[in-house]
Formats: structure tokens, C-alpha cells, sequence
């Protein structure tokens, strides 16, 4: 597959554009750049499936960052919105950035930028305090916790471009339980943990943050490749990133028929 040899070359690169889609290079294009390269989840699976859905959208363009923690203060300059699909777990004491990268980092997002985490790149530079605010909600060891992969319903919560005009959904995932509040935040999607090992409330599955003129949002789905390749799972995705990019929502979310996941 194209996109799983353009991922083992950029293993080599510390930062590679790739995909371009219909439309990059004009002014409209929406600059993402992918944080990959190591997670307590399997990256090398995940990774292509991301980087396929975003060349797919016809809305962005897109950089990888295969090594994050050696990553230096210009790898910001030409993005419009960090994706986390890297984490640090089970250290929760690593401190990769220097402070030059995360006053840029910072500085980016104040100034209008985003930040969306995937399921695990929440678990991530515990030890800066502006960082997790961004996130909103974390893996906390001792409290967060989960059950058996199993499916379950996501149902959006109130009014949001992100999520405006999408149904509730099954989705077949790894469903985090009583994660850590790291910030002030807004809910924009629940699961149902009725059929969960330990039934209980309703589970934020998407958060909203602000800082600044820039935007978070937490997309805890996202366990592997299967659960990504979810076309509802892509769907937040997508709108996620041009969100907080740009804090409007031009994409559309797939057909009804499209939207349950393979079994």
C-alpha cells in the first residue's frame, strides 16, 4: 500500500509533507501536522490509517513528525493544527520538549492554531501543566480505567459545528472510564457504558478546550487501526482537525449506510 511505504520512508525523515490532496496549496488548504512514531498503542498500524484519511478528505495538507521528542521550534511554523498520535505512557515523567519548543507550541496555539489528541496522544507530556489544560481530560494512573473491547453507542451532546448533523453510532473501541479532568472543557460526545464491564455514567468520548484564540479537542476514540477505520470515528476526526484549525466546519459526515462499523 502507497501510504504504509511513504510512512516507512518518513521513519527516516524528522518531518516529511506527504499526500498531497486535491486543493493543497491554495489558501484554503487546512495545515495538519501528525505527531507518530511512539505510543503504548500500536503506532505503526494507526498511523497509516490517519495519514489515509486525512489525504482522503481533500481538505488538508499534511506533515509527519516520526520523532516528536527531538522535534525543534520551526516544525511549527507552516501548520495550522497539531495531531497527537504519540504518547509517552507509561512515563508520565517525560519531559521532551525543551522550553524553546513548547513556548513556540504555545505561542501557536494562542495565536489561533489547534491541537486534537487521539485516544492515547493524551498521554503525553504530564509533566507540563498548559499541555494537559489544552487536552482537557487524561489516562490517570490509579483511576482511569477500561473493560474489554466491546460496541458501544457515542451520541453527540448539545449543538457544535464538530459535531452538528450526526447521529448517534456503534463503534466497536476501547472505552476509557473516569479519566482525569486536566483543564476546563466542554463535552461534545458521550458512551453509553451500559454494556460495559462495570456499567455506569455516561463516558466523555470528545471534548472541547480553548486557549487563546486557539482550540483542543480530545478524540478519546481511537484504540487501533479497526476502530479508526470506523467512518464515524473518521468523521470526527476530520471535522475535529478543520475545527481547530480554523474554528468553522466545512466537512460533511458520510452517508447513514456508511456509518456502522465492520464487524
Amino acid at each position: 500500500m502507497l501510504v504504509r511505504a511513504v510512512i516507512l520512508l518518513c521513519s527516516c525523515l524528522p518531518a516529511v509533507a506527504i499526500g498531497q490532496s486535491p486543493g493543497v496549496g491554495d489558501v484554503n488548504s487546512v495545515r495538519v501536522l501528525l505527531l507518530t512514531g511512539q505510543n503504548n498503542h500500536d503506532w505503526r498500524a494507526t498511523t497509516p490509517v490517519l495519514v489515509e484519511a486525512i489525504k482522503q478528505a481533500g481538505r488538508f495538507e499534511l506533515s509527519v513528525e516520526m520523532k516528536p521528542w527531538a522535534m525543534q521550534p520551526a516544525a511549527l511554523d507552516n501548520c495550522d493544527v497539531v495531531l497527537s498520535n504519540w504518547s509517552t505512557w507509561p512515563d508520565t515523567e517525560a519531559d521532551p520538549w525543551p522550553a524553546d519548543v513548547k513556548q513556540a507550541f504555545l505561542r501557536k496555539i494562542e495565536q489561533g492554531a489547534g491541537l486534537v489528541v487521539v485516544h492515547a496522544g493524551s498521554s503525553v507530556h504530564y509533566a507540563w501543566p498548559e499541555f494537559q489544560a489544552l487536552v482537557g481530560a487524561t489516562w490517570r494512573r490509579g483511576k482511569t480505567w477500561h473493560g474489554p473491547r466491546h460496541t458501544f453507542t457515542v451520541s453527540p451532546v448539545g449543538k457544535h459545528p464538530i459535531t452538528d448533523g450526526l447521529k448517534p453510532f456503534d463503534t466497536f473501541d476501547e472505552l476509557w472510564r473516569d479519566m482525569a479532568p486536566t483543564g476546563d472543557f466542554r463535552v461534545l460526545a458521550t458512551a453509553d457504558t451500559s454494556a460495559d464491564k462495570r456499567p455506569g455514567p455516561a463516558a466523555p468520548m470528545l471534548l472541547t478546550t480553548t486557549r487563546g484564540e486557539g482550540r483542543g479537542v480530545n478524540l478519546v476514540l481511537g484504540h487501533d487501526a479497526r476502530a479508526m477505520s470506523d467512518p464515524n470515528f473518521q468523521t470526527l476526526l476530520l471535522r475535529s482537525l478543520e475545527w481547530a484549525a480554523t474554528g468553522r466546519v466545512t466537512l460533511t459526515h458520510p452517508p447513514a449506510e456508511a456509518a456502522a462499523p465492520r464487524r
